[in-house]
């Protein structure tokens, strides 16, 4: 691998339950920091709240990346925003490859949806593991709607893939490259803070919330809003409408016009 992505090693599947799965299965036998595990197939994936991700085979890219970070286990979570933002950069890049003169636009809404339009094209799952000598690792499970052509109904109105944004079909180890690559060039500027003070103008730049209504559910509270932004911490910045500025760390964010938000 090259010397300028997080990539080290790459390990295929033709068919499994879940990469995530087998990254844990690995990881606790010893597999180093930098281990890509991917399916064409992946029959159990895992998803947010438990929810299963099943897509036919060899539509989508379904990966999961081993890592093992030298910054405290508290900082670990931060880990799913540098995904958010080398999967819509690196899709951007693909996009623009593929549509020069009219590549639609890829960005993400707080913390880590990645977006075409109004719908979503990726999943992102970030667990961690730890041990009673304090070490731990990462697991990032991703799936990408790469060649996708159906969603089942619950689904059709909120979720997209390249292939039916742009009518193409997108080369999906291509696609991991570039993911390899921008990752490496964000985790870099993160190890190098402990936070993401270097890169908040980046995720800012990518990120649908910024400047629009948002509603944010499943806090103590409910807040109604403009975002603003992220800090160093990869808390959403919301202006209330007293005039305050709130940091807020978990809930469900709704973005007027995504997702049925009106």
């Amino acid at each position: 691998m090259a010397e300028d992505t997080i990539i080290r090693r790459i390990v295929r599947f033709d068919e499994t339950d879940s990469t995530n799965t087998r990254a844990a299965e690995a990881a606790e036998k010893g597999e180093p920091s930098g281990t890509l595990f991917t399916a064409q197939l992946q029959t159990a994936g895992k998803g947010r709240r438990g929810r299963s991700w099943v897509v036919k085979k060899g539509t989508a890219i379904t990966m999961s990346l081993l890592l093992r970070p030298i910054f405290a286990a508290e900082k670990a979570s931060q880990l799913t925003l540098l995904a958010a933002m080398a999967i819509a950069e690196s899709v951007q890049m693909i996009l623009r490859e593929q549509c020069p003169d009219n590549a639609p636009v890829c960005l993400i809404k707080w913390p880590n949806d990645c977006l075409i339009g109004s719908r979503k094209i990726c999943g992102i799952l970030t667990e961690m593991h730890s041990h009673p000598d304090g070490s731990y690792y990462v697991i990032i499970g991703i799936g990408i709607n790469v060649n996708t052509m159906e969603f089942p109904p619950e689904l059709a109105d909120r979720a997209t893939s390249l292939a039916l944004a742009t009518g193409k079909i997108f080369d999906r180890e291509r696609l991991v490259d570039l993911f390899g690559r921008s990752f490496f060039k964000y985790y870099r500027a993160y190890e190098q803070k402990n936070d993401l003070s270097d890169i908040i103008a980046d995720y800012d730049r990518m990120l649908v919330n910024r400047g629009r209504k948002v509603r944010i559910e499943g806090t103590q509270e409910k807040l109604t809003g403009t975002a603003l932004g992220i800090n160093k911490d990869g808390e959403l910045l919301v202006r209330t409408q007293d005039g305050n500025i709130r940091a807020v760390r978990s809930g469900e964010v709704s973005v007027r016009g995504i997702y049925g938000y009106v």
